[in-house]
């Protein structure tokens, strides 16, 4: 599928400087990317509905917008009958993955979040609509907030619930830390809603390991690594399980990173304490044989 699109400029040539220029240019690229991508929506509309003919009915036009990391896009799309199913719908929405009610792309609402994350939630929206050109009430960013921390919440009680509850082993990487350092503190918080009681937030950051500053300075100094933050409301027990799987896997990534990087030494040792912690494993016996057989192969420098 090809699309053109053409894109002229009227350049205002009184008192411009580069960062008029830069600003003109920016606003109107912009615009013509939503253009672009309402066009290629159309496009795919059409191509996909000349496909299904005879499977689907073509209706009347409905317009929907959305919030993409180019702005406020508005587009139309027909509504459908599916035949075999004999039920309605946007022929377009189903191809695209877009779901009834959806306002914004997985972009945009993973960008609110970040942002919610750092600043409040009024102070995040108006740094979005700096960097989209479009306004997201700060009341949307919060729903997406509360909607992503409660599949959060039951990730973490099904990660905890396996470990503690049913006796699965937290996935980790066996190695023996030199030097661990664990900082939790804890402030209560007035709860806004009526009746209910005051909650304690606690802040957990975990460092599992050191490395000198610099090689070449008269005094040794060194700094934390490994870094793991974890934060929450939940009681003290909750907190602390969570916490500790939370840190596992973490570390976890450690191991797959050295073998990516072809550090022999460091994963060999790496994978020989993960066979004294686990205890004997025909699996790990014959893949600590085989990557000594087979290092240079396995990294791709065969020779």
């Amino acid at each position: 599928m090809r699309v053109s699109e053409t894109l002229e400029l009227s350049i205002p040539e009184d008192g411009l400087d580069v960062n008029r220029l830069e600003r003109y240019l920016s606003r109107e690229i912009k615009e013509f990317g939503k253009r672009v991508f309402v066009k290629v929506l159309q496009e795919i509309e059409a191509k996909k509905l000349e496909e299904a003919k005879g499977r689907v009915g073509c209706r009347e036009e409905v317009p929907r917008y959305l919030f993409t990391r180019l702005g406020l896009i508005r587009f139309e799309r027909h509504k459908v009958k599916y035949k075999e199913k004999s039920k309605f719908g946007f022929f377009l929405d189903d191809i695209l993955g877009l779901k009834p009610y959806q306002i914004a792309t997985r972009w945009v609402k993973q960008r609110a979040l970040e942002l919610a994350v750092e600043y409040p939630y009024r102070q995040a929206k108006s740094l979005l609509r700096h960097e989209i050109g479009d306004e997201i009430s700060y009341r949307t960013i919060h729903r997406w907030a509360q909607e992503e921390g409660k599949k959060l919440r039951e990730e973490e009680q099904a990660r905890q619930e396996a470990v503690f509850a049913r006796a699965e082993k937290a996935s980790n990487d066996g190695r023996e830390r030199e030097i661990v350092v664990l900082e939790v503190d804890g402030t209560m918080i007035h709860s806004q809603e009526k009746g209910e009681d005051d909650f304690e937030a606690k802040l957990d950051i975990m460092y599992s390991g050191k490395e000198l500053e610099s090689q070449k300075a008269k005094q040794k100094r060194y700094r934390l690594k490994d870094k793991v933050i974890y934060g929450g409301i939940e009681g003290a027990d909750d907190f602390g399980e969570r916490l500790y799987i939370k840190g596992e896997e973490k570390l976890q990534q450690e191991l797959m990173k050295l073998l990516w990087e072809g550090k022999r030494e460091e994963h060999r040792r790496l994978l020989k304490l993960k066979q004294l912690v686990d205890g004997p494993s025909e699996k790990l016996d014959d893949l600590l044989g085989y990557l000594e057989e087979n290092w240079d192969e396995s990294m791709g420098r065969g020779v």
